[in-house]
């Protein structure tokens, strides 16, 4: 029978976490042009770790913000305009706040940021009424904001900024991601332009149990696999950590959610 090392080489693990930190900040220079050398070091940043070490780490459980639908990470929420994602997102940051219930399950109770990027205040304050349904929102749980910088002007350090003050934060629900992204720029690939920025949001929750929702569209004529659905390159849907598609026709009560 084989047998795993009893204990972990911890020099080892902080030796990988500076390099993981390192090859972070690698792609944010070659996607920003920073060229800071207090942040940047020269050479190729190596990340790797020895299987048995890997095998021998004790990592918590995925923590799951909205059991059966939405893990902690990056997730895209994806549906044609005007079937209720912005509702959804809305109702999802409600539950959270006030560590309620949905779709039968009771959602992971915490702090929660919500860049309604799309809505203005009036739209907000209705949507969030209907989501409450008569139950009060306390103070300090649920920050609405209608404006935001874009990745890369200034987005990171807001959001890292809101986390550093929210310890016990849950979810950060960016909608829509079109209002965020880069201004396209001089780069040919777009797949790798996709994959740059939605790693740079994503380095914001290393080592945090927080869930990161990018309210996105659909395209059409992309056939029944919602994967290829999400508008964009493979970039964006492969670079995420789970999908959520939102379907629903016009005019009717009740539509599908696919994971």
């Amino acid at each position: 029978m084989s047998s795993y090392p009893a204990a972990i080489d911890l020099e080892r693990v902080r030796r990988l976490t500076e390099a993981n930190e390192q090859a972070a900040a690698e792609a944010r220079a070659r996607m920003y042009g920073e060229t800071d050398t207090d942040t940047i070091a020269a050479g190729t940043a190596t990340v790797s770790i020895d299987a048995g070490d890997l095998l021998a780490m004790e990592l918590p459980p995925l923590r799951m913000v909205v059991p059966g639908l939405l893990p902690e990470g990056t997730s895209i929420l994806a549906a044609h305009p005007k079937t209720g994602k912005s509702c959804l997102v809305y109702q999802i940051a409600a539950e959270v706040s006030l560590g309620g219930e949905l779709f039968g399950a009771r959602v992971e109770s915490g702090s929660a940021l919500y860049l309604a990027l799309e809505d203005g205040m009036r739209r907000g304050r209705d949507r969030l009424m209907a989501a409450l349904n008569g139950r009060t929102m306390p103070h300090g749980r649920l920050e609405v904001r209608w404006s935001a910088p874009r990745i890369g002007e200034g987005l990171e350090g807001l959001i890292s900024d809101w986390l550093d003050e929210h310890p016990d934060a849950v979810l950060v629900a960016i909608d829509t991601l079109g209002r965020v992204k880069p201004k396209a720029g001089n780069k040919a690939n777009a797949y790798d332009t996709d994959v740059e920025y939605i790693g740079a949001l994503q380095s914001l929750f290393r080592d945090r149990h927080v869930a990161l929702v990018l309210v996105h569209h659909l395209n059409k004529g992309r056939g029944d696999d919602f994967v290829e659905q999400v508008s964009g390159t493979y970039g964006i849907s492969g670079s995420v950590d789970t999908i959520v598609h939102v379907a629903r026709k016009r005019n009717e009560q009740f539509g599908t959610i696919s994971v």
